[in-house]
């Protein structure tokens, strides 16, 4: 007799490794895309954020698939704090421009360059 207990009809279709490595690529697919084709700078900090995102659930399921080590947990964490100061400094910048500029989009940066700093730089200048 067939063991149909909803334990068993979990335990039969469980991902696997490779369909969180797909999900993870797709997800780093898009954000690459956002960052890309976006003209503005929420949506370039929103596709950063997605890559992030995948690179964060590749560590977690290879660690979850390797479980002598808490190694993809110890990274996961840091990306994710490296993560939430680089929303935090790049809301900040974004603020700043918007208030300077009254817009974000990316082809309104090129007028914050200050007049006396050059195009160029010549050799032996630095």
């Amino acid at each position: 007799m067939p063991d149909n207990t909803i334990a068993a009809l979990f335990a039969a279709a469980a991902p696997g490794l490779c369909h969180y490595l797909i999900l993870a690529l797709i997800i780093f697919v898009t954000g690459l895309m956002i960052i890309i084709t976006s003209g503005t700078l929420i949506k370039i900090l929103i596709g950063f954020e997605l890559m992030l995102n995948a690179v964060c659930i590749n560590f977690a399921a290879i660690d979850a698939f390797n479980k002598n080590t808490p190694q993809g947990q110890i990274f996961t964490l840091i990306i994710m704090a490296v993560g939430a100061i680089n929303v935090a400094a790049g809301l900040g910048l974004i603020c700043a421009v918007y208030f300077k500029l009254k817009k974000i989009g990316t082809n309104t940066l090129e007028t914050l360059k200050s007049e006396d700093c050059p195009e160029t730089l010549e050799e032996g200048e630095i």
